[in-house]
């Protein structure tokens, strides 16, 4: 359950930047 917790937690932080990046990239 730790390690399963940690991995959605890497995913969600990785998809916050990547749409933080294509947010940036559109203006």
């Amino acid at each position: 359950m730790f390690i399963l917790n940690k991995k959605h937690e890497l995913d969600f932080k990785l998809r916050l930047i990547k749409e933080y990046k294509d947010g940036n990239n559109g203006y």
